[in-house]
């Protein structure tokens, strides 16, 4: 076991080169070990006998800083035009140290970050009692996100993978902008509640673009990503997209079979 787990680190890119958190699953286990101990032990024992905070500030600024980190990530892989750090196509990875390829690790460990960043969310809701939000969607999403991305940063921080993390972060600036517009008073959350399903839609067809776009491992070898890359995006991808598809279903479909009756 532990050789294994030495493999597990000596393998990989060669251009992380010891970058912090990188290197090993380690931390990125230590960090779902904290996240799961806070939400299922150490918060909800805090917060038992406390009225609910309302977190309004945080949570303002917290989203601005998605927004924001979120749209650079989408502009770092977009730009320069002529030649963007993702592609629809088929783009070779290879662990070859170019300045592209420099580049396209940087954003992606930047995503990486973001992840970890998300973890927080989940405190949120508990810290301000809104426990119906905390489903086994919302947990599977974040830890199974964060373990998907360190893997991909850390062995294949490029082809394929630079588009997934560009697509992810498109969705969650238009994600995280619709939050945002709800921090802004009841008028607003009036307006803007035709979007909440939306958002589930979006975050449902990301998955099936991912899965389609990922298929290209199988279609094309040239792709230089292994078989097992394929079978972990693709699993994940194909599970949460049902996990949303029922969780629509259950919180929006229902409620219009109930407006009708």
């Amino acid at each position: 076991m532990l050789g294994y787990y030495n493999y597990l680190i000596e393998i990989g890119d060669t251009l992380i080169k010891n970058k912090f958190l990188l290197n090993s699953p380690t931390p990125s286990f230590v960090f779902l070990a904290i996240y799961l101990l806070l939400i299922y032990v150490i918060v909800p024992q805090y917060m038992k006998k406390k009225e609910p905070y309302t977190l309004k500030t945080i949570i303002f600024f917290y989203n601005i800083f998605q927004i924001v980190a979120c749209t650079y990530v989408v502009y770092q892989f977009m730009t320069p035009l002529s030649e963007p750090l993702y592609n629809w196509n088929c783009d070779t990875f290879t662990h070859e140290n170019t300045p592209k390829s420099q580049r396209r690790l940087k954003i992606c460990y930047y995503v990486f970050l973001i992840k970890i960043v998300e973890l927080v969310e989940t405190v949120f809701f508990l810290m301000r009692k809104k426990l119906n939000q905390i489903s086994g969607l919302h947990i599977y999403h974040h830890t199974s996100t964060l373990l998907l991305v360190w893997f991909l940063t850390r062995y294949y921080p490029g082809g394929l993978t630079a588009f997934w993390f560009m697509l992810n972060s498109g969705v969650h600036v238009l994600m995280y902008s619709y939050y945002f517009v709800t921090t802004l008073g009841p008028g607003f959350q009036k307006v803007s509640s035709f979007l909440k399903p939306i958002m589930t839609l979006v975050q449902m067809v990301q998955f099936v673009i991912i899965i389609v776009h990922v298929s290209q491992i199988i279609l094309n070898p040239k792709c230089g990503l292994p078989f097992i890359v394929f079978g972990i995006v693709v699993f994940d991808a194909i599970f949460l997209f049902f996990m949303f598809a029922s969780f629509f279903k259950a919180t929006y479909l229902r409620n219009d079979k109930k407006k009708v009756k």
